[in-house]
Order: C-alpha cells, then structure tokens, then sequence
C-alpha cells in the first residue's frame, strides 16, 4: 500500500475512493475521531490544509491509526433495542489499550442507565435478557446466560439507581458507576466496585452439538428419551420445563451395566430444545447420598455431522471424563 501511495495516479484515485466511502458509510469525514492522539480527522486536514482523503493517507504512511467513526441513527438504535430476537452486546473484546472506543467501558451500564431508567426504552426484564441468556442462546451456549442450577455462575450485581456509563472519546477507559460485584465461575473478580485481582475466567469452545437456536423460555419445553449406549450404560431422560418457569422437573438418570447410578439428577436447571435436540443443565449425584455436582447434557435425535448415527448422548461433570455414545 505504501508503494501504492508513491505512485501520483494511484495516490489519487485512493484519496477519492476513500472520501466517497467516507461519504457514503458514515457522513464524511466530520464523523472520524482517532482516539490514540485525541483528534479528529478534520482538524489535521484543515492544519496541513489537504483533502480529508489525503489526510487519512498521510496518517497512514507515518503509522496505522484506529478511527472511531460516528454514525447512525438514535431513533433506529431505539427500534433495534425493541426488537424481541437483537441481543446487546460489544465486540470490543478485552484489551489494556485505553485509547480506544468507549463502549469497551461503557456499553451495558448506558443501556441500562440511559435506556431502562432514563428513557424506559426497555424494562430491566428485558435488558438483562438481551444481555444475558438470549446472546448465549444465540451463538450455542449451554450452561450460561441463566441462573440456574448447573450453570456457571457468572453475575453482576448492579445498584439500578446510580448505574451509569461515564467513559468518553477524550478519556474513554473512565469506570462506569453502580457496578457492585461481578461473579466470573463463582470467583468474586469485583467486590465493592474494586477489582480483587482473582481470575475464574477460563477459555469458552462451543462444540458440534451446541447449535444457535432461539430463545424458547417463554413457551412450554418437553423432551424424554431413554436407551442403552454401546457400553450397556443406561439412560433415562423425561423432562418438562413450563413457560416462564425457572427449572425444569422430570427425571435425568445414568446407569451403568449392572444397575448401579453413575448419576442421578437432583436439582433440574434449564431445559433447552431445538429441532431435534435438547440440553439440560442442573445438580447430580454420582452415587446415593454423594454430594452433588453440576452437569450438563446434549441429546440430538441424530447426529447432523455423521451420515446414519443415531442418537448420541453427551454428558460432562467438572473434572471428569465426558460421558458420550449412542443410544439404541
């Protein structure tokens, strides 16, 4: 690119394509912010009095800049919010960078604050939804977005009063206030609005068998099953969530050859289904009177990745083999 912007013809076709992209994707150049020096865009190209097209060039030739481009519409981002299936979440991802967009400190304390209690765009209900189990949900999460048993016991507890963003493009890492206690795994990352500096955060795989699917907690879920795996272990699945419930009822048992419990649900957490599958999530003991552990299981009707293979089964308990077959 740099050889590109030597070559006086090219230089220029590059400076006008990228003012009509500016143009067309987010207003023109007015809309560009760059955080890493704190200027926009406009202001260096009035001071070298160039194009902004030439601006963005020169920029790159002496470095590669992140840009914050403003755009949109506030009465589109408000219907979006209403929309039953649009999750809320950022793609900032987790960074040391502090010079960077502000959403990475800001984006869920500003919906809650500006639009649960300012605006009442949403209901606190319906926020946490978004927030929580509906994009789990979506990208094939089994055993988070819920607090239930058997999942993983991530929460963040919020003061609804205060909670607020505060982060800004001249100084976009400042804390949000009314942030409390966040829970990662069960470990206490934040207490009190201070970081313990504990990390229970561990790298996150969705597997073949956790496929997106709509968030079905407001319709009555039902699955049973029940079969021998190639092992002889038996398995007995009869399980009823009801629309609106918190935990499933029913049955989840594993049996292995001669009889003996291998795992007895005792505490049900959420029921899951899609076409042709079903997850559950919940406490279960190994043997009777053993102390119960959480789990979680993946039925599919028929395996979508190999071709005649009925059935199969998957369950994990923490710090032990997985429990896989087909049952027949």
């Amino acid at each position: 690119m740099l050889e590109r912007f030597h070559d006086p013809p090219q230089r220029a076709r590059i400076v006008k394509e990228t003012e009509t992209a500016m143009d067309a994707r987010f207003g023109g150049a007015n809309g560009v912010y760059l955080p890493a020096i704190r200027r926009e865009l406009m202001d260096i190209a009035r001071e070298q009095q160039v194009s902004p097209g030439e601006a963005v060039v020169r920029l790159l030739e002496q470095r590669n800049e992140t840009g914050i481009m403003r755009f949109g519409s506030e009465a589109d981002l408000v219907r979006i919010l209403k929309y039953p299936a649009a999750s809320i979440a950022c793609d900032c991802g987790a960074t040391l960078n502090t010079r960077q967009h502000p959403r990475a400190w800001g984006s869920f304390p500003r919906l809650l604050g500006r639009y649960v209690r300012e605006q009442r765009v949403l209901t606190w209900e319906a926020a946490i939804r978004k927030m929580t189990a509906l994009p789990a949900n979506t990208i094939g999460m089994i055993d988070r977005g819920f607090i239930a048993p058997g999942m993983a016991a991530d929460v963040t507890v919020f003061d609804p009063h205060p909670v607020i963003d505060r982060a800004t493009y001249d100084d976009p890492a400042q804390l949000s206030e009314g942030i409390r206690t966040v829970i990662v795994n069960g470990v206490v990352a934040l207490r009190d609005g201070k970081p313990t500096s504990e990390r229970g955060g561990r790298v996150l795989v969705r597997s073949a068998h956790m496929p997106g699917r709509p968030m079905n907690s407001v319709t009555t879920r039902r699955f049973a099953a029940r079969g021998t795996m190639p092992d002889r272990r038996r398995v007995t699945i009869d399980l009823t969530q009801a629309a609106g419930a918190a935990r499933a009822t029913g049955a989840f048992r594993l049996l292995d050859a001669h009889g003996s419990t291998l795992l007895d649900a005792s505490d049900l957490g959420v029921l899951q289904t899609a076409k042709d599958w079903a997850s559950i999530t919940g406490m279960a003991r190994s043997q009777p009177g053993g102390a119960p552990r959480p789990f979680t299981a993946v039925f599919e009707r028929a395996d979508p990745f190999v071709a005649g293979t009925p059935r199969p089964l998957s369950v994990e308990v923490p710090g032990q083999p997985a429990v896989t077959g087909v049952l027949k």
